[in-house]
Order: C-alpha cells, then structure tokens, then sequence
C-alpha cells in the first residue's frame, strides 16, 4: 500500500466547517483576504509560503479568523489560493543561447583586466601590523613573614584541608 497522499491530484473543496473560519459569504472572505494580503506577500517574500509556515505566523501576531479561533494549514490553504491563485507565477524568459563573436571575447577579456587593474590601483597599500608588546611587571619582592603569622597560616591550612 503506497503511503503517498490522495490530496495531490486534487485540490481539496472548503467545506461548511473552513467557512465559518473564512467568512460566511463570498464577500467577508474577500474582504479578510484583502486585509491580509500585504502581510501574507510579506510572509511570502520573506520565504514563508507554506501554509504551515503562514499559520504558525498569524498565529504567533494573534492574529485570529473570522470565527475568533486560531489558523491552521488548511485554512490557511484557502486563503493563500485566494490571494495568490488570481496571481499566475510569470513565466521563465527563454534563455538566449547566442554565443559572442571571437572578437567580442577578446574585447570582453580585455576590459575584464582593465577592471581589475583599475581595482587593485585604486586600493591603499596594506599596512604591516607590528606585534604587540607586553608590559610585564617586574616581581614583587616577597614580604617576610613573622614565626607567629607563619605559624597562624600553617594551621588555617591544615584545618581547612583535614576538615
């Protein structure tokens, strides 16, 4: 059994259900269509064309349906047919496959160089960076320490350690 979906080869229909979310009537769905359409071609040019994407995103802004509930794709789906189903994606311009003349080759390589040596003369010659010196202060001489403060430390650490 091919665990491939149905829904491919067909577009589903919006039921009675997705209507009360869309707009009873052909014109409140227009109408949200309309109010959401900059902030959906937004979504879209942004990357986020998926109805799950979308959703998500009206979601996340508190954005809610007509019916006062939350997106979900298949919602989502009818509103993006809406918006963006009138829109045909514009066709590919055919690519031109007429090849440049040998001497429009050699004309092209020459101002190619040209460029580049214009470039690389017009850039400030790079400055060597010096390394960096480190100031090290000079030790300090060791303070001398009393029998009695010698005494005190040595206990305070082997308290501190047998403890």
């Amino acid at each position: 059994m091919s665990k491939e979906s149905d829904y491919g080869k067909v577009a589903p229909k919006i039921r009675d259900e997705d209507r009360a979310h869309l707009g009873l009537t052909e014109a409140a769905f227009e109408k949200m269509a309309t109010t959401l359409t900059e902030k959906i071609r937004g979504y879209a040019r942004a990357g986020f064309r998926k109805p799950a994407d979308v959703s998500r995103l009206l979601n996340k802004e508190g954005i809610k349906t007509a019916a006062g509930s939350e997106w979900n794709p298949r919602i989502v789906y009818f509103l993006l047919s809406r918006i963006f189903g009138d829109s045909p994606r514009k066709p590919k311009a055919p690519q031109q496959t007429t090849s440049k003349l040998p001497e429009q080759n050699k004309f092209e390589q020459a101002r190619q160089k040209a460029r580049k040596q214009s470039v690389k003369a017009a850039e400030p010659p790079k400055q060597e960076r010096l390394p960096r010196t480190i100031k090290a202060r000079p030790p300090s001489a060791p303070v001398p320490l009393t029998a009695d403060e010698m005494a005190a430390r040595l206990k305070a650490l082997q308290d501190h350690f047998n403890a």
